[in-house]
């Protein structure tokens, strides 16, 4: 599991590394742990852009001279919104207004090892949840991570692959053939009906 830590305090980034390994002993994922550690949000989000695979990201809200943590949890979602991603912050600074996703977390602190143990647990179910079907693309820029049950359809259109998801407006424009997607995907659930178009048979309502 890779695990990314975005915190440039140096005694809350020992304190979370610490809680991490402790962590992966108590529930005995100790071997199973990658950690990758950055001390700016602007490192992090040009690995990001270049590949780096992140199954759980822990991240400072506010990082001076930087992108702010929530900022660039906003950008990774945009791309890959079921990254599980924990924002690290003071309670009496933090707007929850400013951003919301399903898969964002927060740990206040001083953080408690029995809360960041409760928020771990959490996360490492659905980055297992998200590693079962997740499929690796390409567009023109970077690299993508997308769930198969999130592709509602995928079609070849003005000489390009179209993926459409949903919670999402435009599509995500990849490289490859048609064929070569749909090889990657799990064959029972979806169909190639047309020499454009594969659909995910779940979100079929007629025919």
């Amino acid at each position: 599991m890779n695990i990314v830590l975005c915190e440039p305090y140096s005694n809350c980034n020992d304190q979370i590394r610490q809680m991490i390994s402790e962590w992966g002993k108590q529930f005995q994922h100790e071997d199973e742990i990658v950690l990758c550690n950055y001390d700016s949000s602007e490192d992090l989000y040009d690995a990001w852009e270049k590949g780096l695979p992140i199954d759980i990201l822990f991240i400072e809200s506010n990082i001076s001279y930087d992108l702010s943590g929530f900022e660039i949890a906003h950008r990774i979602q945009e791309m890959n919104w079921y990254i599980p991603i924990v924002v690290i912050a003071d309670m009496d600074f933090i707007d929850f207004g400013h951003y919301h996703s399903e898969t964002l977390r927060f740990l206040f602190r001083p953080i408690i090892y029995e809360h960041f143990a409760s928020c771990m647990n959490a996360c490492w179910i659905q980055a297992l949840d998200n590693k079962k079907e997740t499929i690796v693309l390409k567009d023109r820029n970077q690299v993508i991570f997308i769930r198969a049950s999130a592709i509602t359809f995928i079609e070849h259109a003005h000489r390009h692959t179209e993926v459409h998801v949903v919670d999402r407006e435009k599509p995500y424009i990849v490289n490859g053939t048609l064929q070569q997607i749909y090889m990657a995907l799990p064959e029972k659930r979806f169909l190639r009906c047309h020499k454009s178009y594969i659909v995910n048979k779940q979100y079929v309502a007629r025919i």
